[in-house]
């Protein structure tokens, strides 16, 4: 493993850890997009077909079927980006794409898809507890209730950010195990609780500002078909022009594109936070 220069060993913060893993993604977001792009039109349409669905309420199960499929790539994503991290920290340099079409690593893959897997437990159980308390604040009354089951899934999921350095220990070092993912690299990530919070916040927040500019016609097209499904259910006749159906799956799925990169762009910064937690 390669970690030799000085960009890599010294010690970071949230703000620091954002502004280099901005200029690793940035640097190599040529190489990155040759690399990934496939992978990131397939995601872009499955996201794209999703949000339709979405936004126009079809059915229960259309929902599920495309809730897994999305699940499948955001993991199909998440390999790529860290694909290129592996490379940056055995080589000292991310690798031109292999293919036209572009590389992907099944094994890395793999690997990401059975830890995010994993995560779905310590998810379901905050939704049972969150659930729970609501049930049992009833009595306070509804707004109670509320306040109190979304106080209850907020803290509890603060405690699940230490898994992100969990997942990049277990992703980007193959002789680390899932148990000790969850074991002691979670409570090493826990140590480092108020850094990893820092930087995902700061992460949000750049991503949030970015995607109400780039995404501004998608946004204005889920608030549409709102309004149009609330004058429906008023009893007005008015409804979108028909070409719509064509139109939102296919403007979803440019947003898709745009908002893969976007999400791509979250694992450059926790990789350098992941460094400077391994050299303390």
């Amino acid at each position: 493993m390669i970690e030799n220069t000085s960009t890599v060993v010294k010690s970071r913060g949230p703000i620091k850890a954002l502004r280099d893993g901005n200029r690793l993604y940035m640097d190599n977001f040529t190489r990155l997009l040759k690399r990934s792009w496939t992978t990131t039109l397939i995601y872009a349409i499955v996201a794209g077909i999703y949000t339709t669905v979405l936004a126009n309420n079809t059915g229960f199960f259309a929902q599920c079927i495309l809730s897994l499929l999305l699940f499948i790539m955001i993991t199909a994503m998440l390999s790529q980006g860290f694909a290129t991290l592996k490379e940056h920290q055995e080589n000292g340099a991310i690798l031109p794409a292999k293919h036209w079409y572009g590389t992907f690593h099944l094994k890395l893959f793999v690997r990401i898809l059975k830890f995010n897997l994993s995560m779905l437990l310590p998810f379901v159980v905050i939704i049972a507890l969150a659930v729970g308390m609501f049930y049992l604040s009833t009595p306070m009354g509804l707004i109670p209730a509320v306040i109190i089951a979304s106080i209850t899934a907020f803290i509890l999921s603060l405690f699940t950010l230490p898994l992100i350095y969990g997942e990049y220990q277990y992703v980007l070092n193959k002789q680390t195990k899932l148990s000790t993912a969850y074991g002691k690299s979670y409570t090493k990530g826990l140590h480092h609780l108020p850094s990893i919070l820092g930087t995902f916040l700061l992460c949000v927040i750049c991503i949030f500002i970015i995607t109400q500019f780039l995404q501004l016609p998608r946004t204005i097209l889920i608030v549409a078909n709102i309004i149009a499904r609330r004058d429906l259910a008023m009893g007005d006749a008015v409804v979108l022009p028909g070409y719509m159906i064509w139109l939102e799956p296919i403007l979803f799925s440019i947003s898709g594109f745009i908002q893969g990169y976007l999400f791509l762009f979250m694992v450059y910064p926790f990789y350098y936070l992941y460094i400077s937690i391994n050299n303390k």
